[in-house]
């Protein structure tokens, strides 16, 4: 997986989680940033929200943004304050065709997406695409793709990365999580290590209520685990967090389980 050079990265939802990854984002692919040289194609943020007043309260966007579309103003974000290149804006909600769309953009390319939405239906339909058969691997995609999804309560959360190189998987076995996000309803989060264990501590986590604490906590896990990825060849299979204190003050009572990515064959 060292050789995700030259990707499509495309970044699904810009609102609790996303507006906070993107930050780090743009300092990891800036000029100065350590994953400059893997030099994306392109950067895609997709979003089709606009910013309420709401969101100012919880969400990485001010009063002045109000009413302009989400993507849009992080797209900015991204080209004029950390620099980065090739940033375009889809204003469109999820569906199978987008998903498709993408593998069409990338064209070989390796894909990256990172997924910070908050329902599993969205979930869904990124994985009918990337892994077609729910049974099996059989027709995956041969696109070398990474894919990285988060989701929190409001003091438990989770992270997980898993993908396909060179027709070897990687990270949390897909047959397990998809089996996982097909058979549970609401938004309560699959947690599962490489084996399908499922990590109990966090069993209660989902993408909802959206808190402040937890967005920014899944982001920086989020952009960990992908330069983990792409630096080292290496990451995180599931991270899994819990704050066992109620203190909202205090950002330094957090508990993981990192489990690495291990290979895996697909069948």
């Amino acid at each position: 997986m060292q050789k995700f050079r030259r990707p499509v990265i495309a970044v699904i939802g810009c609102g609790g989680t996303g507006s906070y990854f993107i930050p780090h984002l743009g300092r990891l692919l800036g000029s100065y940033g350590e994953l400059r040289g893997i030099n994306p194609q392109s950067v895609l943020l997709i979003d089709a929200d606009v910013v309420s007043e709401s969101n100012t309260k919880r969400q990485n966007f001010s009063y002045r943004e109000i009413g302009l579309q989400k993507g849009l103003v992080l797209a900015n974000r991204l080209q004029q304050i950390y620099q980065v290149q090739n940033v375009d804006f889809w204003a469109s909600y999820v569906n199978t065709r987008l998903i498709a769309k993408l593998m069409v953009k990338a064209q070989g390319s390796p894909l990256i997406i990172i997924s910070a939405v908050d329902n599993h239906a969205t979930r869904n339909r990124i994985m009918s695409v990337l892994k077609p058969d729910p049974d099996s691997f059989t027709g995956a995609r041969e696109t070398n793709w990474l894919y990285l999804d988060a989701g929190n309560s409001t003091y438990e959360g989770w992270t997980s990365a898993m993908g396909v190189y060179n027709h070897v998987g990687y990270g949390v076995d897909m047959r397990m999580m998809d089996s996982a996000i097909r058979n549970n309803s609401g938004n309560q989060a699959p947690t599962l290590d490489s084996s399908g264990r499922e990590h109990r501590g966090c069993g209660a986590a989902s993408s909802s209520p959206e808190t402040y604490f937890g967005n920014q906590q899944n982001s920086y896990l989020l952009a960990s685990q992908l330069r983990s990825i792409c630096m080292f060849a290496k990451g995180y299979g599931v991270t899994a967090w819990k704050r066992p204190d109620l203190d909202a003050d205090d950002w330094q009572s957090q508990s993981y389980q990192n489990h690495f990515l291990a290979p895996f064959e697909l069948s």
